[in-house]
């Protein structure tokens, strides 16, 4: 990098360069941040899929399980209805619970995408 300065510099002395108008770029818009819209099962037909069978699929530990069971969770609720003294009072820690959101949300794309079809199966 220092020695193409110094032969720009060298040549610049010896005007080899010929005269370049120079732009100067306006300022840098911020890209919007993307955040990846939430899939509701309002407009989904969700199957009626077994808490077993959720858990198994999407690695959910056995403490999130029984946790689950105290809401009386069935995959595809829409958790973003519970308040935080439920979830809390259910035995969720706030990263548990955002993991199990996330969950939710990769079954609803499943669902979407047409992988669970028959009871209790993933396809």
């Amino acid at each position: 990098m220092l020695s193409m300065l110094q032969q720009q510099q060298a040549m610049m002395a010896n005007k080899l360069l010929p005269a370049v108008p120079t732009t100067v770029p306006g300022p840098l818009e911020a890209a919007p941040a993307h955040t990846p819209a939430a899939i509701t099962s309002g407009s989904l037909t969700i199957p009626d899929v077994s808490l077993e069978d959720f858990c198994v699929r999407y690695r959910v530990d056995e403490q999130d399980k029984l946790c689950l069971e105290n809401i009386e969770f069935r995959p595809g609720d829409n958790l973003d209805d519970l308040g935080i003294a439920e979830w809390k009072e259910a035995g969720f820690l706030s990263l548990s619970w955002s993991r199990i959101k996330s969950k939710n949300q990769d079954f609803l794309c499943d669902v979407k995408l047409g992988l669970w079809k028959d009871s209790d199966t993933m396809q």
